[in-house]
């Protein structure tokens, strides 16, 4: 199964809060965007989510799985703000 983190904060609830609370199920991929007040589908780091919170969440419940980056923006957008988060975007992979 697959989760989209980014849809908790649309019903109030914090994409780090829900992610704790899928430490009990064999999640095996989460989708992952961040949200705003136009889309809840931005770059992550480009929207209202708390990062540190989330990757902390993520290595509290020991997830191994898939991230899948999920954003439904311009591609101009996309590009341009994309090689700027590429190290970003690496560090959040990369973290043990």
């Amino acid at each position: 199964p697959h989760v989209d983190m980014g849809h908790s904060a649309l019903v109030g609830v914090e994409p780090d809060v829900f992610l704790k609370k899928l430490n009990c199920l064999p999640v095996r991929a989460i989708h992952v965007h961040d949200f705003n007040v136009q889309t809840d589908h931005v770059l992550p780091f480009l929207g209202k989510s708390n990062w540190d919170r989330i990757v902390k969440a993520l290595v509290d419940i020991g997830y191994e799985g898939d991230l899948s980056l999920e954003i439904f923006r311009t591609t101009q957008l996309v590009l341009g703000y994309s090689v700027e988060l590429l190290p970003a975007l690496y560090e959040l992979r990369a973290v043990p």
